[in-house]
């Protein structure tokens, strides 16, 4: 660690702690009470470090850096009060997709709660519906609880990787003055490297119900690394089809669209049993239907088993890549797979004008970056309808609505992944601060889909029964996307018709991904 460095020694005990259990990442929103954390972050130097003025899209871009890194521990630092409040909203979204956020928030002392003091709040578990494990760090004059701050660290850390990762909220009450440089370095208890376990249980006694089985269904939900390998294997098994939508990042069947096959289910397609594992599926229809099913399910996982499908499930708990490896069944003659990829290829119609049904087909030939990053209402549901073309594919499809989607693709981004975001008018206005960033040298690109405001309330049936507070529902806009985009620094051009959409479709390849552009559709003239 090098000199000097700030005498807050609970600040200096977090950092050296956090560096030893691997975190690289850190999402840093300016403050004064944090200043101490802050200090001894510049003054390790080992750290990445990212400016985020807003403390919501901070939380939603130490996601994008997350899964942009393998679900590496990533943490993000706020100041104290209202400040700090802000993080919910992310925490929230990682707690349900399983993202290892370390949610640092300064604090006053607790002398000075209540006290009408500004930026005085009550924060000690603030986050408590949303994070694995809450600690309050203890203010430390003398270096003399350094053992008892290492102690709840740890915990903290292993919490965030054990038996389900996630995130967890570490408070730190910080005493005045807050910058007093230490010419010495604190001394800093042993760092003791924790081996997580590994849970595993036999699942023999259930091969023969699957070697039995005639149609085996396994669906899959959102995830970055399910066992491709295990999952192949199951699936050149023509009794087994594997339903999977494009936010699981599989490639198992040619031209295969998941919501096709979800609108076109005839009873040659029910299974004799269902296994599930992964992160949430979109599709309303699969769900609606799946629930409807009378068979035996089953489920994959650590300690976390939602029962998205209201059903007596028969629950796995152990590594999902040994469990497929035992349960496999033996090759049978059978159309089940057959019948469930003709489904998902039926034809789709393509509008002849210019909207957004036209533009969604067309994607997958503009869309060259190594991540692609959906928004939430009507994008990610018109996604599932076109074909995977391999890249790797995120939505904030936890807790999250509109909030947070473009933060997280400029974390993504911010590590030099090359990113597509395609996100709504709405949710992109919502989330403008996400591009208030240091530096704009970040490999994104951002379509926005402008259609005038909440198109997804066209897609359901129930607002239409009630015209008169439609408007209210689809939050109609008339901003405009040049001016705020160019005012954040970023490059701007928009696409108003076909003969515009084909010009820029045979530019694309001598555009460059050294900055971020956006690209409005606006299908509103």
């Amino acid at each position: 660690m090098n000199q000097p460095h700030t005498g807050v020694f609970q600040a200096a005990i977090l950092v050296h702690h956090v560096f030893e259990y691997g975190v690289r990442n850190v999402v840093m929103c300016p403050g004064s009470r944090n200043a101490p954390i802050i200090h001894e972050l510049v003054a390790h130097g080992g750290f990445q470090i990212t400016s985020v003025v807003d403390e919501r899209n901070a939380g939603y871009q130490a996601i994008g850096i997350s899964i942009a890194t393998n679900r590496a521990p990533v943490m993000v630092v706020t100041t104290s009060g209202t400040a700090a409040l802000n993080l919910s909203s992310s925490l929230a979204e990682a707690d349900l997709l399983d993202i290892p956020i370390i949610a640092v928030t300064a604090d006053r002392p607790k002398e000075w709660i209540g006290q009408q003091d500004n930026q005085a709040i009550n924060q000690n578990r603030i986050f408590s519906n949303f994070v694995r494990f809450e600690t309050e760090l203890m203010v430390d004059e003398d270096g003399s609880l350094a053992w008892y701050h290492a102690q709840q660290i740890a915990e903290c850390f292993t919490k965030a990787q054990f038996p389900r990762k996630g995130p967890v909220h570490i408070n730190v009450p910080i005493r005045e003055p807050l910058y007093i440089p230490q010419e010495h370095s604190v001394k800093l208890p042993l760092f003791q490297k924790i081996v997580f376990p590994v849970l595993e249980c036999s699942v023999l006694e259930f091969q023969k119900y699957f070697h039995q089985a005639n149609k085996i269904l396994l669906v899959i939900g959102q995830g970055l690394d399910h066992p491709a390998q295990e999952i192949k294997k199951w699936a050149e098994l023509p009794q087994v089809f594997i339903f999977h939508e494009r936010l699981a990042n599989l490639d198992l069947y040619t031209d295969w669209r998941s919501e096709a096959a979800a609108a076109n289910i005839t009873e040659e397609m029910l299974p004799d049993l269902v296994i599930y594992w992964g992160g949430p599926i979109v599709s309303k229809r699969i769900k609606t239907w799946l629930r409807t099913l009378e068979v035996p399910f089953y489920s994959i996982g650590t300690t976390y088993f939602p029962n998205t499908f209201q059903k007596s499930i028969t629950r796995f708990v152990g590594s999902t890549k040994n469990i497929l490896s035992q349960l496999i069944p033996i090759k049978k003659e059978s159309l089940f797979s057959q019948i469930w990829q003709k489904a998902g290829q039926l034809s789709l119609e393509v509008g002849e004008h210019w909207d957004d049904t036209f533009i969604y087909s067309e994607f997958s030939e503009v869309l060259t970056g190594e991540w692609i990053h959906w928004g939430n209402s009507s994008v990610i549901r018109f996604a599932n309808y076109q074909i995977k073309k391999g890249q790797q594919e995120w939505s904030n499809r936890g807790s999250s609505g509109i909030d947070g989607v473009l933060s997280t693709a400029v974390g993504c981004a911010q590590m030099g992944q090359k990113t597509d975001l395609i996100i709504g008018d709405i949710s992109m206005a919502y989330n403008l601060n996400g591009l208030w960033q240091e530096h704009h040298h970040i490999p994104l690109r951002i379509w926005v889909i402008n259609n005038g405001g909440g198109q997804i309330f066209d897609l359901l049936s129930g607002p239409e029964q009630f015209p008169e507070a439609k408007k209210l529902q689809t939050t109609p806009q008339q901003l405009s996307f040049e001016f705020l985009a160019k005012g954040f620094g970023a490059s701007y051009r928009k696409i108003t018709s076909k003969a515009s959409w084909e010009i820029l479709k045979n530019e694309m390849e001598t555009i460059s991904w050294d900055s971020i552009q956006v690209i409005e559709l606006d299908f509103t003239l």
